[in-house]
């Protein structure tokens, strides 16, 4: 029987295992790792805690056996049988260049300072992006102080790789699906409760702990997708359209599959709506704008800059009094403050910072385009008068001007000098060809003054001037095909912001639309919108047309929904197992958790008591203060009589040591759990239940030094400043609560 299987290969999971073979692991506690990171520590606190970048060097050469130390003792179960093998996959089909989470975040369970170690100690220092388009001097003043570097996702990846590799891990990854968990309960009280895993292939693998690391990959099946009203009926009429068309509407979780298998290919030329106004229908938007499509990105709203997709007063110095007003709040609380905080979704500034330039870029060469098109126009009507004035010189007929200038007529009377003077005069050149055209002016006046003059010099000239023009010509003609072919290449992109699409419709025979925009004007409006598309046949079999709440109608390929969702556990068949063969309380459908995010305690009669206990023990731990807990109990059991959840009432008889970290633990990691900051608190919290190892090891030896506590007193949040950033969250908090 195994001692541990993880559920999972993420970067979730990659932090617990590290944790498990290092030797040293970084086991702080969220408090101490913030002012670690917030630069609050200072003169010998901080030399006593943080520890110096060549002493993090040092450790990133140590080598590790974790195959060795885990042998046959923990498992680790994904579908795709590596490390990060979904992660980098995500990242790859979207091209994403770098990670939303800055360089302090990331898997390695020694130092928070490794990855900046690592890449300055491998030259590749180049690769960590600076957050140029932030406002430090606001971000300042909101508690966040740095650090204001983004990890490429190139050299992100290869640092976990370098993990795996020194931490000797590769060989605990079996591939495989974990399709249910069963638990199995034990014959005594005092003994916790074993499980027995079922795969995709039939196996079954008996384990004393299960961890529960899933990330939103493509069986990620724990999402409510918030899909507009029209999608149905629109995906129901591709679906009897048949199978060929059943990629035109895709929701986000199936789309980044589609992409990696191919589909980007599909996009040259192709006309993409995307709708949705946060960070992943941004880099939807940017890969098809970059795979030479036609983008349309539509939001409700104005597009929301964040540089982070939570409050930097949930990232900075006041991280831990912020996390400690949720951890206050009874569950349904933490819901409604936790969707308060995603507040629909945000774009970071450099992401935004992309779609202005892809725009801007666009529009630019739109611009140069439509200059060198007017150029076109005027040059070669003056190059038609020219050849006509030489035509006239060389004795053509006489009415030149009405017949091919190209075709030479030979004459033999003498050219009509006044009326070469009046066309010459409207001739209009380029700057370079100036003085040419001058000194054939010149010639031709000579020339009807002076009868002696060489009439054959003449000519050449005005040759020379017209085989100039058609140079030019010829250049703009070459200047004008590389712009399309670049525009081709890189698509376009239009920003629609605060604009809904009211409808989406599918034309299985519809013809192509003159133009990308329809305007539904007033005589259109008198009969139904789809007849004012008939023009000749589409190209593509088809078309979806989509109406504006602006009136416009436009027509698209496809139709990408990057909409959102909502977390819920009963659409995840191995939480939904787990839930029915040992309930435990739910709201807005995540999972209430214990501290160590395990799934139940055993040996308790009322779960809400066990709740209650374990409020207690946070509080207690972090106030020290017995007249407070008292109050807090008594004002926690209050609002916990009022909260709308369920909680079973069956007693349990042994402890369920089965951990869930990622998006499902948000009740108590707060709203970063499902990224690399909660990868990072999650796999401490699960580190320390499995090593039986309450605080850190890093600090234990220091914990009651005088100058550790002394730091506690210093550090400790308070101020008018922290008390005024708190206000307005706690006024929601309580607007919630009279709702």
């Amino acid at each position: 029987m195994l001692d541990l299987l993880v559920v999972g290969a993420g970067p979730h999971a990659l932090s617990l295992v590290t944790r498990l073979v290092d030797d040293t692991p970084d086991l702080l506690t969220e408090d101490e790792r913030v002012r670690m990171m917030s630069h609050g520590m200072k003169g010998k606190n901080a030399a006593a805690l943080q520890r110096s970048h060549a002493v993090v060097r040092e450790h990133l050469k140590k080598r590790y056996d974790g195959a060795a130390k885990l042998r046959e003792r923990v498992l680790v179960i994904d579908l795709h049988g590596r490390w990060m093998s979904q992660w980098e996959r995500d990242f790859a089909s979207l091209q994403i260049p770098h990670t939303r989470s800055h360089v302090n975040l990331h898997p390695c369970p020694y130092d928070y300072q490794s990855l900046e170690v690592w890449a300055r100690w491998q030259n590749r220092d180049s690769e960590l992006w600076h957050m140029e388009q932030m406002d430090r001097k606001a971000s300042n003043t909101r508690g966040y102080k740095g650090p204001f570097l983004l990890p490429g996702t190139a050299l992100f990846n290869d640092f976990c790789r370098s993990l795996v590799d020194r931490y000797g891990i590769e060989s605990l990854v079996r591939q495989g699906s974990v399709e249910d968990i069963r638990i199995v309960e034990s014959p005594t009280k005092a003994a916790p409760c074993t499980f027995e895993v079922r795969l995709a292939d039939g196996s079954f693998i008996a384990t004393r702990r299960v961890v529960c690391a899933m990330g939103p990959g493509p069986v990620f099946r724990g999402m409510d997708a918030r899909l507009p009203w029209w999608a149905d009926e629109l995906a129901a009429s591709l679906d009897t359209a048949g199978h060929a068309h059943s990629c035109r509407l895709m929701h986000f979780v199936k789309l980044v599959p589609w992409l990696h298998d191919g589909g980007a290919a599909q996009l040259q030329g192709r006309r993409v709506l995307v709708v949705g106004g946060g960070q992943s229908a941004a880099h939807l938007a940017l890969l098809a704008a970059h795979k030479g499509a036609a983008v349309t990105m539509a939001a409700r709203r104005r597009l929301v800059q964040k540089p982070f997709d939570i409050d930097l007063e949930l990232i900075g110095t006041w991280r831990g009094e912020f996390l400690q007003k949720i951890w206050n709040m009874n569950m349904e609380e933490r819901v409604k403050y936790m969707r308060c905080v995603r507040d629909g979704g945000s774009i970071s500034p450099e992401v935004y910072h992309a779609l202005k330039e892809h725009v801007e870029r666009q529009a630019a060469r739109d611009k140069t385009i439509a200059s060198l098109k007017k150029q076109k126009r005027n040059l070669f009507a003056n190059y038609l008068v020219l050849e006509t004035v030489q035509n006239m010189f060389a004795g053509a007929a006489g009415d030149a001007l009405s017949k091919d200038p190209a075709v030479d007529l030979p004459g033999t009377r003498e050219p009509d000098f006044a009326k070469l003077h009046s066309l010459m005069g409207r001739v209009v050149v380029p700057t370079e060809l100036k003085e040419a055209y001058q000194h054939v002016r010149a010639m031709l006046h000579q020339a009807s003054s002076i009868e002696l003059i060489d009439k054959n010099t003449v000519r050449l000239a005005l040759q020379k001037l017209v085989t100039s023009i058609a140079k030019v010509l010829g250049e703009i003609e070459s200047a004008m095909s590389n712009l399309e072919t670049k525009k081709k290449e890189m698509g376009g992109l239009e920003l629609l912001e605060e604009v809904e699409v009211r409808s989406a419709t599918w034309c299985p025979d519809s013809p192509a639309v003159s133009g990308r925009v329809e305007t539904n004007t007033h005589a259109d409006s008198q009969r139904d919108p789809l007849d004012a598309h008939v023009a000749a046949r589409s190209e593509n079999h088809g078309e979806i047309v989509a109406k504006f709440s602006s009136g416009d109608f436009r027509v698209y390929d496809f139709v990408w929904l990057a909409t959102g969702g909502e977390l819920d556990m009963n659409l995840v068949p191995v939480m939904a197992s787990l839930q029915a063969q040992r309930p435990i309380p739910t709201a807005g459908g995540l999972p209430k958790l214990q501290t160590d995010l395990s799934w139940d305690v055993g040996t308790c009669q009322h779960h809400a008591h066990t709740q209650l206990h374990v409020q207690i023990t946070r509080t207690c731990a972090r106030t020290k203060t017995h007249t407070h807990v008292r109050t807090h109990v008594h004002a926690h059991a209050r609002t916990h009589a009022h909260t709308h959840v369920h909680t079973p009432t069956h007693p349990h008889t042994s402890d369920c040591p089965l951990h869930v970290m990622g998006a499902f633990a948000q009740l108590e990691l707060g709203p970063d759990a499902l990224n690399l900051a909660g990868a990072r608190s999650g796999s401490v919290l699960v580190a320390r239940a499995i090593l039986d190892r309450p605080s850190s090891s890093h600090t234990s030896s220091l914990k009651n030094s005088p100058k550790i506590r002394r730091f506690r007193r210093v550090v400790r949040p308070s101020g008018e400043e922290r008390r005024a950033a708190l206000a307005p969250h706690a006024a929601e908090s309580a607007a919630a609560a009279a709702e």
